[in-house]
């Protein structure tokens, strides 16, 4: 038993596996296969299954939704829309710096995403450049939703389903937050602004813990409030002092214009 899709062509790496193109009777798609590493020996794989359904089944215009999960002979499967345009971490890679006005098109529709998902009671717990697809319209959306969250509830899967740079320390301890979608947004957010991450080194723990970064005031020479203030508050340690508060992301990158 699998999945009824059609691939279109060789598979191309995932961050949890191997990923096709693929055709359904709906349209385009992306067929998703687990690696091994990410289930772990020994793991109940109806669980994992049932765990992916409940932690993807989130809908918004600037998701790509996940329709399909299960198990087939290769393993842990899930299929989702096909979304066009190319991973953020492609943007980023080169180190550009974007203005606020042109970081706040790219994240407004992930950002309203993740307010809407947050009031659901649902948040996706591995926000990374990987999973924000930019489109040939200049906006992202979030793909891979609640896969990161629902692998890493799984014991034997560890924590390599989360990413050091992007996730909120409380996620070294496995615990998913609200608030741990508004670090990793803050992250990117930051790389896109300034060039770089916020925190990166050897000692990425200590640095997220005592909160040491370059405010982006002190990196571009001139007074920026809003964004400081933005700052401060998303990178704060304890997830019940992060802001803004579920539900404020959208209007909290609306109000970093007055940083332009």
């Amino acid at each position: 038993e699998g999945p009824a899709v059609a691939r279109v062509g060789p598979p191309s790496p995932w961050a949890f596996g191997r990923q096709w193109r693929a055709e359904t009777k709906a349209g385009p798609a992306r067929l998703k296969v687990l690696a091994p590493e990410f289930v772990g020996p020994g793991a109940d794989s109806e669980k994992v299954v049932a765990w992916l359904r409940s932690a993807t089944a989130f809908r918004h215009p600037a998701v790509a939704s996940i329709g399909e999960g299960g198990r087939s002979s290769e393993g842990i499967y899930l299929v989702a829309d096909d979304v066009p345009g190319k991973p953020l971490s492609e943007v980023l890679s080169d180190g550009a710096v974007h203005s606020v006005p042109q970081a706040r098109k790219i994240l407004l529709p992930a950002a309203g995403a993740l307010d809407a998902a947050h009031a659901a009671g649902l948040a996706h717990g591995g926000l990374t450049p990987d999973c924000l697809v930019l489109g040939p319209d200049g906006t992202a959306r979030v793909t891979d939703w609640g896969v990161a969250r629902a692998l890493a509830t799984s014991p034997a899967s560890g924590l390599r389903a989360l990413s050091p740079l992007y996730s909120a320390p409380e996620q070294s301890m496995r615990r998913t937050r609200f608030a741990s979608d508004v670090y990793s947004f803050a992250v990117i957010l930051y790389e896109l602004l300034l060039g770089r991450p916020p925190f990166e080194g050897a000692n990425l723990a200590a640095l997220k813990q005592e909160g040491r970064f370059v405010r982006p005031s002190a990196a571009w020479g001139r007074p920026a409030p809003a964004a400081d203030d933005f700052f401060a508050g998303a990178f704060a340690l304890e997830p019940r002092r992060r802001r803004p508060a579920a539900g404020g992301l959208a209007a909290a990158l609306a109000g970093l214009d007055r940083a332009a």
